[in-house]
């Protein structure tokens, strides 16, 4: 799907994509089905002629657009912190092996701070998702 206004572009497809496809593979119905179409139509449309047909010609709410850019937008935020904390944990064993412990202390607790901030982000995700469902039902 080409580039617009407030369109998050993701470098590969996050849990929320995922959840979605699997949700519109399943035969979801109702208001998840709904958000799982708007969550899913941007990153399928990425595939273009590659994309199964359940991703294809989409119909999504308006409404949805938004609560689905949110979702994509923190999709997008857990991937950096996931990679900062992969280059982290990567640095921290370096580090060890090196024998500087004063930098590996550093290192752990880097870690550390990244992966509560992954696992509030997981919970904002799955909020957003859950708010998402509630705005597809009204």
């Amino acid at each position: 799907m080409p580039d617009g206004p407030g369109r998050v572009r993701l470098p590969g497809f996050g849990g929320a994509t995922w959840r979605a496809i699997a949700l519109l593979r399943g035969g979801a119905e109702g208001p998840e089905r709904a958000l799982a179409a708007a969550v899913a139509a941007e990153p399928g449309g990425d595939l273009g002629a590659e994309a199964p047909a359940f991703l294809r010609g989409l119909r999504i709410d308006p409404a949805l657009l938004e609560p689905a850019r949110r979702i994509h937008l923190l999709e997008a935020l857990r991937q950096d912190v996931r990679n900062a904390l992969l280059a982290g944990a990567s640095a921290l064993i370096a580090a060890v092996e090196a024998g500087h412990e004063d930098s590996a202390a550093i290192l752990r607790q880097d870690c550390a701070e990244l992966e509560v901030r992954l696992a509030r982000l997981d919970e904002a995700i799955a909020d957003a998702w859950d708010a998402g469902v509630r705005e597809a039902g009204a």
